[in-house]
């Protein structure tokens, strides 16, 4: 019998966590994108889906050299790219013909190439590095010839993953093409960090992130105190990421980090501190009592 409450699809969300990197292991930016694809080899590909593969490509391949180099950023990764397209496939199969073909072909495009050039540091001006992204992805991408219309929906849908524009859409109405894709882009870019354990650990990966690009005051990221701040204001966009039990999962992960004590909500972030979080959010869940 399918889950009919918030808290039955929160645990299952909850279960979903400890097995999100078999989701993504041994795959590429290119492969994720593909099976948005069909997963099959097509004679054809239209414009936007060659573009999809085109950008996938470059992503992979900066990162790459980023590696070799010993360079590329602890957060905003290819990883990161992984994490947004494994959640957008789960987010649409939630809802599915939420968006058109084309739209969704151009949802994936945008979080291809959402974070390409990314510095490592937080915006010092409203959507710098994403107006900085956009107009790598658009250059890139411009052999291609994608319509106007594509190109002014690109970059709405990459310009709007700027945090700073969250608590604007938030008030949005989600009744046009349009708003919705911007919903489940933000939704995607956002999911793999609302799960408790592997969210807690990317917490942990911005704070170095951001530490190691001169920001030492980002250490409190990489704790359940931080953790707590984002979790209260962090948007659920889109009807899918709601109907799959979120909200659910953030309520649990802010009641066991009130119950804490201080020490503990300021404990920085370890791999046993992240699986001990974890299972505490799922006890909570399980017994709906306080721990």
């Amino acid at each position: 019998m399918p889950p009919t409450s918030d808290h039955e699809r929160a645990l299952i969300l909850a279960g979903l966590d400890q097995s999100w990197s078999d989701l993504k292991s041994g795959k590429t930016v290119k492969d994720h994108a593909f099976v948005f694809l069909g997963g099959s080899a097509k004679a054809h590909l239209t414009p936007i889906e060659t573009a999809i593969m085109v950008l996938a490509e470059q992503v992979e391949a900066d990162g790459q050299q980023r590696s070799e180099q010993g360079c590329e950023l602890d957060y905003h990764n290819r990883d990161h790219v992984h994490d947004v397209l494994v959640a957008l496939k789960l987010l649409i199969e939630a809802c599915p013909n939420i968006l058109s073909v084309d739209d969704l072909h151009l949802t994936v495009l945008a979080m291809v190439g959402h974070d390409l050039g990314h510095n490592g540091l937080p915006n010092r001006t409203p959507r710098e590095l994403e107006i900085q992204s956009w107009e790598t992805v658009r250059d890139l991408l411009e052999p291609l010839r994608l319509s106007n219309q594509a190109l002014r929906r690109l970059r709405s849908t990459i310009l709007m993953t700027d945090p700073k524009d969250y608590p604007r859409l938030a008030k949005r109405r989600r009744n046009s093409a349009m708003s919705i894709q911007i919903g489940l882009a933000v939704d995607a870019d956002l999911f793999a960090s609302l799960l408790p354990s592997r969210g807690f650990m990317l917490g942990a990966r911005l704070a170095d992130e951001q530490v190691r690009a001169g920001l030492p005051q980002a250490k409190a990221i990489a704790t359940l105190q931080g953790r707590s701040g984002f979790l209260k204001h962090v948007p659920l966009l889109s009807d899918a990421i709601r109907s799959l039990g979120m909200q659910g999962l953030l309520d649990a992960q802010l009641s066991v980090i009130d119950q804490l004590d201080e020490g503990e909500r300021r404990r920085p972030w370890t791999p046993d501190w992240g699986d001990e979080f974890a299972g505490l959010v799922h006890d909570h869940l399980t017994s709906r009592k306080s721990i």
